[in-house]
């Protein structure tokens, strides 16, 4: 072979590389924008799960999305919680918006109830007309009512331009006093009155999840995680706020009663424990920890169960 042709040859095979890595980078560049607006089918689960939605807090934070949590068996899916940015934390943990239909507040803080307009509004674009049912303390209709009639007019309009059923993807409140019962298809849900709100207690084919996200109220929460598989907290790192403290940080106080209102991370070892949890999940930490193992150690002084320090879209087997 001369050598012109040789050099044909090679130029002939570097464009055909260069053309297949532009095809190829081309073909998923595409695939990720078809991704975010691709509809999704229902997601689908064989055992009791618990998906960490949002396992961020009250301030935002650009790597966790707002409190929500999805227990989830088969497609029976219910949340706890809907925080900021719930429809989108939904789609990145693989659900379509429109699959979870019932939500339950653990108690009526912003940072519990600011998603639910996105939710309900995004769902009824793309899901079937089912209307979406929003669970929780006193003052639940309340908020459901102020929804209503907030988004009235250009939810009527959306519907309207969309061909939306404008009966069928409306938006109900039910207020919980403790002790109640709902069914999500197979999940078992019991409402429990703590101080400062609910929690939850949802089981399914023998496997409980507890989850206590509102208030200190040690003695409620006992019983009502008692023996469950997974215990879900959230708490404030006692060291941080001694340190934060120590250090004349600013707003000291504010950030001290703010923290009252919390588990301290100290503890919350000891309420699994006492409750006779087999594993304990932290979401909502305050601060967020650096490295997984250093709020881990602290837990794992009163609880000798497995700690799960959670992340967005993490998926919790009991």
């Amino acid at each position: 072979m001369s050598g012109g042709l040789r050099m044909a040859v090679f130029f002939f095979l570097a464009g055909l590389v260069v053309l297949m890595w532009g095809a190829t980078f081309v073909t998923k560049r595409h695939e990720r924008v078809a991704s975010g607006v691709a509809d999704l089918p229902p997601r689908s689960f064989e055992a009791l799960s618990l998906v960490v939605l949002g396992s961020g807090g009250s301030f935002e934070n650009h790597l966790r999305w707002g409190p929500a949590l999805a227990v989830a068996h088969g497609e029976s899916a219910l949340l706890l919680d809907a925080g900021r940015g719930v429809a989108e934390a939904l789609r990145a943990a693989e659900f379509p918006a429109w699959q979870p239909r019932h939500v339950f507040l653990s108690s009526l803080q912003p940072e519990n109830t600011v998603g639910l307009d996105d939710l309900w509004l995004t769902a009824r674009l793309s899901g079937p007309a089912q209307p979406l049912r929003v669970f929780g303390p006193p003052g639940t209709a309340e908020l459901v009512r102020g929804l209503q009639s907030a988004f009235a007019a250009p939810a009527a309009a959306q519907a309207a331009d969309w061909a939306l059923a404008p009966d069928g993807a409306g938006i109900a409140a039910r207020e919980l006093r403790g002790g109640e019962r709902i069914a999500v298809g197979a999940l078992q849900l019991r409402a429990a009155a703590v101080e400062g709100g609910l929690a939850f207690r949802i089981e399914q084919g023998g496997k409980v999840i507890a989850a206590a996200l509102a208030g200190t109220d040690r003695a409620a929460v006992v019983r009502a995680a008692a023996g469950a598989d997974v215990l879900v907290l959230e708490a404030v790192s006692g060291e941080s706020l001694a340190q934060a403290a120590a250090a004349g940080a600013e707003n000291i106080e504010a950030i001290e009663r703010e923290a009252r209102k919390h588990w301290r991370l100290e503890e919350a070892g000891g309420v699994a424990a006492e409750a006779g949890a087999r594993a304990l999940a932290l979401v909502r930490l305050r601060p967020p920890p650096v490295f997984n193992f250093q709020y881990e150690r602290v837990v794992r002084q009163s609880f000798r169960g497995p700690v799960l320090i959670a992340a967005d879209a993490q998926v919790i087997e009991p």
